[in-house]
C-alpha cells in the first residue's frame, strides 16, 4: 500500500518535470523560429543580404532546438561567412 503511493508520487513529479521542460523548451523553439522569420524579412525589407539567411529545414532545426542562441550561432555563422544548407 504504501510503496504504490510512493509510486504514484513519483510519476505525478515526473510528470509534472516533463511538463515544465516541454513548455521551456516549446516557447524557446517558437522563439527561435519567429526571430529567424522576422530576420529574414527585415534583411529583405532592408536590402541587407549581410545577414540574410536562408530558410531551410536545417536552419530551422537549429532554431527550433536552441531558440535565439540558435539565431545568434546563425548569424555569427552567416558574417564569418559559413552557410548552412
Amino acid at each position: 500500500m504504501i510503496f504504490e503511493l510512493f509510486l504514484g508520487i513519483g510519476f505525478i513529479l515526473i510528470a509534472i518535470a516533463l511538463v515544465v521542460f516541454f513548455k521551456k523548451f516549446l516557447i524557446n523553439s517558437v522563439t527561435g523560429v519567429v526571430a529567424l522569420l522576422l530576420l529574414s524579412i527585415l534583411a529583405d525589407w532592408a536590402k541587407y543580404p549581410a545577414i540574410k539567411i536562408a530558410i531551410t529545414l536545417v536552419t530551422v532545426v537549429v532554431c527550433g532546438f536552441l531558440g535565439l542562441a540558435g539565431v545568434g550561432l546563425l548569424i555569427i555563422l552567416k558574417l564569418l561567412g559559413f552557410t548552412l544548407q
